[in-house]
C-alpha cells in the first residue's frame, strides 16, 4: 500500500471541485474548476442563504413543538450536553 502526500497551494484550490472515482481497483482523485465564479458565485450564495433562511422559518414551529414534547416527556434538558476531555485538558 502506497501513501501519497501532496503539498498544495490551498488558495488556488479554493475554486476547484474534488471528485473521486475507481479505475480497475485504483482510487482516482480528480480536480476540476467549479462552474460557480464571479456573478454565478454571488447568485448561488444568495440563493443558498435565502432558501436556508426560508427553510428555518417554515420548520421552526415544528422544531419548537418537538423541543417542547422532549421537555414534557423527559427529565433532562432538550439539548444533550456532555463535558469532554480533549487536547491540553
Amino acid at each position: 500500500m502506497a501513501e501519497v502526500r501532496l503539498v498544495a497551494d490551498v488558495p488556488n484550490l479554493a475554486g476547484l471541485s474534488l471528485t473521486t472515482t475507481n479505475l480497475d481497483g485504483l482510487p482516482i482523485i480528480g480536480l476540476r474548476e467549479s462552474p460557480h465564479f464571479g456573478l454565478n458565485l454571488i447568485v448561488k450564495r444568495t440563493m443558498d442563504m435565502v432558501l436556508s433562511l426560508s427553510g428555518l422559518i417554515v420548520l421552526s414551529p415544528l422544531l419548537a413543538l418537538i423541543a417542547l414534547l422532549v421537555k414534557l416527556t423527559s427529565r433532562g434538558p432538550v439539548f444533550y450536553r456532555q463535558e469532554r476531555c480533549g487536547l491540553n485538558g
